[in-house]
């Protein structure tokens, strides 16, 4: 006789949702079914990758694994930057010299990859002799943050002895 074929209940696996549906699925209070995979490269004309459109993928996926957390976990913008240490180092009154060595981005990169403290440049500058007015915004310094009072004198350490050194240099 003739055989016929085993009837076979064939499953087909969804393809994984996009970080924007993810992130739609999760705003709607639906769980998502993102993994923690980066998304695929695109390619554009002649098989290049497209920079610009795998970069807003990235944000996307990144947005949705965040609203994939716990609301009592996500942090906001400004719970990220906020540091329990913290400390200000005044610049105004260094030569311009020293000023742009201590921000330029080397030696920013340089103090966070050895400290791990963030460096951020506040403040406006004012010639010699001028005293900022009350309400306006404060001579211009440096603010470092950290996760410890160790790691913040350290980037203060390190950012005064650059300055030190451009000065003298100047």
């Amino acid at each position: 006789g003739e055989s016929k074929p085993a009837d076979a209940t064939v499953v087909a696996s969804a393809p994984p949702p996009s970080a924007a549906v993810a992130a739609e699925q999760v705003k709607e209070g639906q769980p998502s079914s993102v993994q923690a995979q980066p998304p695929p490269a695109s390619k554009g004309a002649k098989g290049k990758i497209d920079v610009e459109a795998a970069r807003r993928k990235a944000q996307l996926y990144a947005m949705a694994l965040n609203l994939n957390k716990p609301v009592a976990k996500r942090k906001t913008p400004q719970e990220m930057h906020k540091s329990e240490h913290s400390r200000e180092l005044e610049i105004n009154d260094y030569t311009q010299h020293a000023r742009w060595k201590v921000t330029s981005k080397d030696a920013l990169n340089h103090i966070i990859e050895w400290t791990g403290c963030a460096v951020t440049v506040r403040g406006c500058y004012y010639p010699p002799g001028k005293q900022p007015k009350p309400g306006e915004e404060p001579k211009l310094y440096l603010l470092i943050e950290g996760h410890s009072d160790e790691s913040v004198n350290s980037a203060r350490k390190e950012i005064k002895r650059i300055l030190l050194d451009a000065s003298a240099m100047s």
